[in-house]
């Protein structure tokens, strides 16, 4: 692995934290959390704390190596900013050492940009010279540009505290990875799925979901797996992309349905495991509100659920009408709490 470029790649502490959060997301598993999950993530937090230069991430690569052409030194890849920042942003919330990763979050540099035919999207770095990568660059391997949306988690569409310059970027940087590769980057479906699912325009779902089973259908062999030409295991995990459609938790638990879904498809799901450790089981017909709704609590807690899902002024479950849980993130939202094993169903009043 030695050459004449630098094969360290800095990201990949950040991008094995991918599966413990999402586990921990779904289970609330407690003990995980503080004997796995916090000390593992204050680890990577500690490096790029040790690492960053006045909040810079200097000679970082975009993806295995450095290998812009001609080669030079890349700094602030769009990767590292964002585990960087999914990591400093998760320890806050798990209360550890919040007055320091608040200092170290904020003075981290800001994603580089690009100007696209589609507008500004994420670049892949900033290069050390004058020649800057063009805004593809490496975009078969769509995590160069996507990180920040997914795994990082730091752009949803859902989300009511999204910001919107970024969302915007965001979706002009799916396009165009989507333009490039036609759909499929090699031996990156998982790479560019869930974050297509993440930041879709509710009117422009019909559209991904048909270009991507196009996709699908063209590279994949008969046995379902996806011929990218490389890897295959960087395909593991392609389908978060269908949960995140159907159904996912936001700011703090405000649950949203079939918010990167077809507006004029039918759809239905049964215990698809979401953030908070519930399980749902939902359907809708096309152009129409909320038919059912079931929740399973595996750990309790709150969930708030917002009225349009129904098309409803109030919500009930077999107890009664539901109390009003209105906030910033949420204004028409329905309170329902669930204690650990519970289910409840959850309908028009």
């Amino acid at each position: 692995m030695e050459c004449c470029f630098d094969d360290g790649t800095r990201f990949v502490a950040g991008l094995v934290a991918t599966p413990m959060l999402s586990y921990y997301d779904g289970t609330r598993d407690e003990a995980f959390l503080k004997e796995e999950l916090v000390p593992y993530l204050r680890g990577v937090a500690e490096f790029y704390e040790s690492y960053a230069v006045d909040g810079d991430l200097p000679f970082t690569c975009a993806q295995e190596t450095c290998n812009s052409d001609p080669k030079v030194a890349q700094h602030n890849n769009h990767q590292d900013l964002a585990y960087a920042r999914m990591v400093y942003r998760r320890l806050i919330d798990f209360g550890d050492d919040v007055e320091r990763w608040s200092k170290s979050l904020a003075a981290l540099a800001p994603f580089p940009l690009a100007n696209a035919s589609r507008g500004r999207v994420f670049a892949e770095a900033v290069n050390a010279g004058p020649a800057q990568p063009k805004p593809d660059s490496n975009a078969a391997y769509a995590i160069t540009h996507l990180a920040a949306i997914w795994p990082g988690r730091l752009v949803d569409a859902a989300s009511a505290r999204v910001d919107r310059e970024l969302l915007s970027v965001a979706r002009n940087t799916v396009a165009l990875v989507n333009d490039v590769t036609d759909f499929a980057p090699g031996n990156g479906f998982v790479l560019n799925w869930p974050a297509a699912a993440l930041v879709v325009d509710g009117r422009d779902a019909g559209a991904l979901w048909a270009n991507l089973s196009a996709a699908y259908a063209r590279r994949a062999t008969p046995n379902g797996w996806p011929d990218l030409g490389g890897g295959g295991l960087e395909q593991n995990g392609a389908l978060a992309a269908v949960g995140f459609a159907l159904a996912r938790v936001v700011d703090g638990g405000v649950l949203r349905l079939f918010a990167g879904w077809p507006d004029d498809a039918p759809a239905a799901f049964e215990r698809l495991r979401v953030d908070g450790a519930f399980l749902l089981s939902a359907s809708r017909e096309a152009r129409a509100p909320l038919a059912r709704l079931a929740v399973s609590a595996e750990r309790g807690g709150d969930l708030r659920i917002p009225a349009d899902a129904f098309a409803a002024a109030a919500l009930c479950d077999a107890s009664g009408p539901l109390p009003r849980a209105d906030d910033a993130a949420c204004d028409a939202c329905f309170r329902l709490a669930t204690e650990a094993g519970g289910t409840y169903v959850v309908r028009a009043c």
